[in-house]
C-alpha cells in the first residue's frame, strides 16, 4: 500500500513525487535538446564549438566558435572539415579569408586579408598557396603584383609594381624571378631595360637605358655586357661597338688591331692625334686611350698599348695580381710620358711602375713614388725588365 510520504499534497489531491521528478527530468532533457539542436537550426546555421565531437559528423553550413564563443568559421562543412565556400576569422575576430576550401585549406578562388582588414591577395589558391591567376597588395592597399602564380611564387606572365603605383616590371616570371622576355622601369616610370632575362638578371639580347636614353644594345650575361654590342653616350653617339666582356669593352682583344679596325670599334673618338712618333686615339668617356705604333693613321699602325685612368675596377684588381715582373722607376722620356702629356696630367721626370704579366699583355701601374696613389695604368707595351 503506497505511503503518504511518496506523494505531494496539493489541496485535495495527492501527486506522486516520482511522477514530478520524472517530468522535471524530461523538461531538462528537452531544454538541452532544444538549445543544442533545435534552436540553432531555427536560426538557419547551426553553431558548434570547434572542439565539439558533433562537428566531425556534421555536413552542411555551419558556424564554428572557440571556447569564448568567438566566431572562427562560417560556411560549408563536410566530413569534419571546411569544404566549399566559407569565411575564416582569426582568434581576435578579424576577417582572414573568404573563398573556397578543400579539407580546411584555401583551394580555389578566394581573398586573403591583412590583420588591419586590407586586402592582401585576391585570386586562385591551391593547398593554402597562391596558385593560378591573382593579385597581391601591400598592407596599405597598393597593388604589388598581378599575374600568374605557382605554389605561392610569381610564375608566368605578370606585372610587378612599385608601392607608389608605377609599374616596375612587365613580362614573364619563373620561381619569383624575371625569366624570358620583359621590360623594367624605375620608380619614376622611366624605362631601364627591355630584353631577355634569366634568373632575374639581364641575359641574352637586350637594351639598357639611362634617363630614357639608350645606353647599350646587344648581348648580356648575368647582368653585364657580354658578347656583341653597341655602347652609346648621352647624346646618342656610338662610344664603342664590338665585343664586350665582363661589362666593358674587351680591351685585351684590341691589342694588335690596326687603325681601321679600331675606328670601326670606336667610330667617334674624343681625340685623335700624333705624339712624337706614335698615333694616339682617346675615348675619354670610357677613360681609355689607345697608343698605336708609328705616327700615322694608316693601316700599318697597330695598337701597341691601351691606357686607363680613374678606373676603380682595375684599381681593385691590383691586390689580386701576382708578383710584378718589373718594379722601379721609368724616365719621363719613355712611351708612358706621351700618354701623360696627352691626358694633360703633370708628368714628373720619373714615374714608378709596377709591371705585371697578364693574359692580355703587360699591365703597368704608374705612381709618382711607391707610396703615392695610383696615377693611371696601361695594358700592353714592352717588358721594362728588358
Amino acid at each position: 500500500m503506497p505511503r503518504l510520504n511518496q506523494y505531494f499534497e496539493i489541496g485535495r489531491y495527492y501527486i506522486s513525487k516520482r511522477l514530478i521528478y520524472s517530468f522535471a527530468a524530461l523538461v531538462l532533457i528537452l531544454t538541452a535538446v532544444y538549445c543544442l539542436w533545435i534552436a540553432p537550426r531555427l536560426e538557419g546555421v547551426p553553431t558548434f564549438s570547434v572542439n565539439s565531437p558533433e562537428v566531425t559528423r556534421y555536413d552542411g553550413r555551419i558556424k564554428l566558435v572557440n571556447t569564448n564563443r568567438r566566431l572562427l568559421y562560417e560556411g560549408d562543412f563536410k566530413q569534419g572539415a571546411a569544404n566549399g565556400y566559407g569565411t575564416l576569422y582569426d582568434l581576435e575576430g578579424r576577417l582572414t579569408y573568404i573563398g573556397q576550401f578543400i579539407n580546411s585549406r584555401y583551394s580555389g578562388e578566394g581573398q586573403l586579408f591583412y590583420p588591419n582588414g586590407s586586402l592582401e591577395f585576391k585570386g586562385s589558391f591551391q593547398d593554402n598557396a597562391y596558385h593560378g591567376q591573382g593579385a597581391v597588395y601591400d598592407s596599405q592597399g597598393n597593388l604589388i603584383y598581378e599575374g600568374g602564380f605557382l605554389r605561392g611564387r610569381f610564375h608566368g606572365a605578370g606585372n610587378e609594381y612599385y608601392p607608389e603605383g608605377p609599374i616596375k616590371f612587365k613580362g614573364y616570371f619563373e620561381n619569383h624571378h624575371y625569366q624570358g622576355e620583359g621590360q623594367l622601369w624605375d620608380s619614376q616610370g622611366r624605362l631601364i631595360y627591355t630584353g631577355m632575362f634569366d634568373a632575374g638578371l639581364y641575359n641574352g639580347p637586350g637594351k639598357l637605358y639611362d634617363q630614357n636614353r639608350l645606353r647599350y644594345q646587344g648581348e648580356f650575361h648575368d647582368g653585364l655586357y657580354q658578347g656583341n654590342g653597341v655602347l652609346y653616350n648621352d647624346h646618342g653617339a656610338v662610344l664603342c661597338q664590338g665585343i664586350f666582356a665582363g661589362g666593358r669593352p674587351d680591351y685585351g682583344a684590341m691589342l694588335g688591331l690596326d687603325t681601321p679596325s679600331l675606328r670601326e670599334i670606336f667610330p667617334n673618338p674624343s681625340k685623335s692625334l700624333t705624339l712624337d712618333d706614335y698615333f694616339v686615339m682617346e675615348q675619354s668617356e670610357l677613360l681609355s686611350a689607345f697608343i698605336l705604333t708609328y705616327g700615322t693613321q694608316e693601316s700599318e699602325s697597330y695598337v701597341y698599348e691601351i691606357a686607363f685612368w680613374g678606373d676603380p675596377e682595375y684599381r681593385a684588381g691590383e691586390e689580386s695580381l701576382e708578383f710584378p715582373v718589373y718594379e722601379g722607376y721609368v724616365t719621363a722620356g719613355q712611351r708612358q710620358r706621351a700618354i701623360l702629356s696627352f691626358q694633360e696630367i703633370p708628368a714628373p721626370e720619373q714615374l714608378y711602375v709596377k709591371q705585371y704579366l697578364t693574359e692580355a699583355g703587360y699591365l703597368n701601374l704608374y705612381y709618382s713614388s711607391p707610396k703615392e696613389p695610383l696615377l693611371y695604368l696601361s695594358l700592353g707595351g714592352a717588358n721594362y725588365a728588358n
